[in-house]
């Protein structure tokens, strides 16, 4: 009687024609020593799992719901952009500067109607956000 590991040695032998390549067994090799350890702490299973759940919300999304997460997207690369290129922006020009600027001189800049936009924003956002703290 053969114990399970024979059959998964015979299963796997070199003699099949698909495993007779040596890189195709250097690989398997490989693969199976990243494998064994997950499968011996229960591990793989999750993998698996994982697998699954997301081949069936693949599954189940459809053209509107993938263009919807498209569109998401890019207007959240669109923001990061912005958001990443004005602190660029900023820093070179507030590492440029000789002197840092006075009390008076920063309530100057309030003149500046990108300033007073910008802060507009700055207290827009922080009013959202502390409403959806409630």
């Amino acid at each position: 009687m053969k114990t399970t590991m024979q059959a998964t040695e015979e299963q796997f032998s070199l003699s099949n024609k698909l495993y007779q390549d040596p890189m195709t067994a250097e690989s398997l090799s490989e693969l199976s020593e990243k494998i064994i350890p997950l499968i011996q702490a229960g591990r793989f299973n999750n993998i698996i799992d994982l697998i699954s759940l997301i081949s069936d919300q693949i599954e189940f999304i459809d053209t509107e719901v993938a263009e919807k997460m498209s569109h998401s997207m890019e207007e959240a690369v669109s923001a990061i952009w912005i958001a990443q290129n004005s602190l660029r922006m900023a820093k070179v020009k507030v590492e440029n500067k000789k002197t840092v600027p006075g009390f008076i001189q920063l309530f100057k800049s309030f003149k500046d109607e990108d300033v007073r936009r910008s802060i507009d924003f700055l207290v827009t956002t922080m009013k959202i956000m502390g409403q959806q703290l409630k």
